[in-house]
């Protein structure tokens, strides 16, 4: 990875899964060069909202969202957009 590495949605989807090879490629990484955008944050926080196991995706991406410095809104608001974008498709 390069200096600075900006997350995409499947590294982070299986890393909540864990994923060994992903895992342990990130643990090998600064978690200073991580980054987290809002966009993935988002759409993070909207399939939490839909899943079958809420609860416990929930409480893994609190854990991985508050490692990584994220670029754009904060977690509190991309929470928001997951339930809302949630309760606009049910």
């Amino acid at each position: 990875m390069s200096a600075l590495d900006l997350l995409d949605t499947n590294i982070l989807i299986a890393s909540m899964k864990s994923r060994e090879e992903v895992r342990r490629r990130l643990e090998i990484e600064p978690l200073n060069a991580l980054r987290l955008s809002q966009i993935v944050l988002d759409g993070l926080e909207f399939g939490v909202e839909k899943s079958a196991y809420g609860e416990r995706n929930r409480a893994r991406l609190a854990a991985l969202a508050q490692r990584l410095p994220v670029v754009g809104l904060d977690h509190e608001t991309a929470s928001h957009y997951g339930r809302i974008r949630a309760f606009l498709e049910r």
